[in-house]
């Protein structure tokens, strides 16, 4: 029960919307950041984003595609000067960031004593986006380190992999693999379907 998860924000969808608008449909993210690292964060943009009541609700919660999806993205786009894209890209790079650094502060250093961050996923390839982590949560004294360097023997890449193989051993040995303190929950379930 002493274990808290949650969605902090959009993760990498804007990001790679705002890229294959950009660039073209060809190019599915931005490669390292190069290109976000182009662009100038629009400040007052950002600061609307982070007004977002999403970012402000108190775990548990989930969020994804139906918040943080098409439908934002092409919000964001249409409305955005075409000439200045880039800009829009660096300003998800940083809300993405920011997001997640916030809802550090907002919901998780006050109740545990955090050691380290650990970050897996696509976005660990995304030195942009990994460096504006690194300085938000430079303020809260927390080191950063990706999936990779610890010694799990998986790559940032295998996270859901992982997560659901794990998942999928537990419905197959009858065990309850949720946590309701994370989930909402109302108590322990074998999670899954078995079809034969």
């Amino acid at each position: 029960e002493d274990v808290i998860a949650f969605d902090t924000g959009p993760g990498n969808l804007l990001i790679d919307a705002v890229v294959r608008e950009l660039l073209g449909d060809d190019q599915a993210f931005d490669r390292d950041g190069s290109y976000s690292q182009l662009g100038e964060v629009d400040e007052e943009l950002l600061g609307s984003l982070l007004a977002m009541e999403y970012l402000r609700l108190p775990p548990p919660k989930t969020t994804g595609r139906e918040l943080f999806g098409e439908g934002m993205s092409r919000r964001l786009i249409e409305g955005y000067d075409r000439e200045r894209l880039i800009d829009l890209l660096a300003t998800v790079v940083r809300f993405t960031a920011v997001s997640i650094a916030n809802a550090y502060r907002d919901f998780v250093v006050d109740r545990y004593e955090i050691a380290e961050v650990i970050v897996s996923g696509g976005g660990v390839h995304n030195r942009t986006l990994m460096s504006a982590l690194e300085r938000e949560l430079d303020g809260l004294s927390i080191p950063l380190r990706t999936f990779a360097d610890t010694k799990s023997g998986f790559t940032a890449d295998a996270k859901e992999a992982v997560a659901f193989a794990m998942l999928a051993n537990e419905t197959v040995q009858g065990k309850p693999s949720n946590l309701p303190a994370a989930t909402g929950a109302r108590g322990p379930v074998i999670l899954g379907k078995i079809v034969l």
